[in-house]
């Protein structure tokens, strides 16, 4: 958890550093996470193009480019969750809350709302 507590504690001092105003963060963080898969769908694109089979894309494709970009996505993930008040490690569990719903249930979009409402109170209490 110290890795994404001083992950989360750089982004921010990033942000302070950049200047942007607070009211734009959700915003700006989504866009740029947008920009950013752009940039990571491109590259895969390219070494596609270069060749000409899903399975060429391990070789055409520059592991670090993917790396840095894939980088690029979880800063600007990472804004998004803290402008709404969560942390990546929120995400991460939620994300394996409905995973596991879905391994035991199917698809379920209620009662993967259910179980994230129970698992996060404090979203729940936001809604109200």
């Amino acid at each position: 958890m110290q890795l994404l507590d001083d992950y989360l504690t750089l982004v921010r001092e990033c942000d302070k550093r950049w200047g942007a105003p607070p009211e734009t963060d959700l915003m700006r963080s989504v866009l740029g996470a947008a920009s950013e898969v752009g940039e990571l769908a491109t590259l895969l694109r390219r070494a596609l193009s270069r060749g000409g089979t899903l399975e060429s894309l391990k070789t055409e494709a520059d592991p670090l480019d993917i790396l840095d970009e894939s980088g690029d996505v979880i800063f600007n993930a990472v804004r998004t969750l803290d402008a709404v008040g969560f942390t990546l490690a929120d995400a991460l569990k939620a994300s394996r809350i409905k995973l596991e719903s879905r391994a035991e249930a199917g698809k379920d979009k209620d009662r993967e709302r259910r179980l994230l409402e129970n698992a996060f109170d404090t979203r729940r209490e936001r809604d109200s």
